[in-house]
Parts: C-alpha cells; structure tokens; sequence
C-alpha cells in the first residue's frame, strides 16, 4: 500500500512538473553558428557587469523576441551578433549561447547570457519574452 501510494505521488509530481514547463524551445548551440546579419537586439545589464545578456531578434519574421523590460534592460537597435560575442569573450570568457525557438520549433531568435544569470522564455501573442535574472547561487563569487 506504501508503496503504491509513493509511486502514485511521485507520477503525480512528474505529471505537474511536466504540465508547467515551458513551451518555447530553448536549445544550446555554438556561437558560431548564429547566422552574421543584422538583428534587432536588447541588453541587460552593462558589458562591465558579470550579469550581462543579449538577445538577438530576427527582424521581420512576425514574432518579436524581446527581453522583459526592467531598470536594467535596454534596445540597442540593429545590431550584428559578432560584435556581441567579442564583448563576451573579451570581458566574461564564459557565457552560454541558446537558439530561441517557438512551440513549431522554428528558430526566432537567439540568447547570448552569462553564466550568472538564470533565464527562461514565455509566449506572450506574438512575442517572445527572455526573462534573466541573477543567480544567487553564484553570488560572492567572481
């Protein structure tokens, strides 16, 4: 009877935890690979910071990828990802490059964060929102 009752909450818990996971599709690739044209791009945080991020927005594809505006985030216009990544590999050396896909799996934009940060996406219409904030698991450390 326990033991029936533990299977059945832990298939429960599955169940919920597999119902609140986020629809996008979030998929690490190289930075590499990110394809050179001219993207809209926000900012969070400043490149002096540990906690620096950078979303890349394919244009005219009628789905805006955009980060969730606070004090810390900024539009910087068009903008060409190498530059980006020359900001990242001269100043933070480790950070994480993700392709942002929507529920189809078609790729929308791109994710350029350092580690320090936590990140997740949401569908809100016809927009995709990255939210990052720090994480303070790696606070107090450089």
């Amino acid at each position: 009877m326990i033991k029936s009752l533990t299977l059945l909450g832990f298939t429960t818990t599955l169940i919920l935890l597999g119902g609140c996971r986020d629809q996008l599709i979030r998929e690490t690739i190289d930075a590499a690979s990110i394809p050179d044209q001219s993207y809209s791009v926000m900012i969070y945080g400043a490149t002096s910071s540990r906690y620096y991020a950078v979303v890349l927005d394919i244009p005219d594809d009628d789905v805006e990828v955009t980060l969730q505006e606070t004090s810390f985030t900024k539009k910087a216009g068009r903008g060409s990802p190498r530059e980006y990544m020359k900001e990242f590999d001269s100043r933070m050396g480790r950070y994480v490059t993700l392709s942002i896909s929507d529920a189809d799996g078609r790729v929308r934009g791109y994710l350029l964060v350092s580690y320090y940060l936590k990140h997740w996406t949401r569908q809100a219409g016809e927009k995709i929102i990255v939210t990052v904030t720090p994480d303070e698991s790696y606070l107090g450390y450089p």
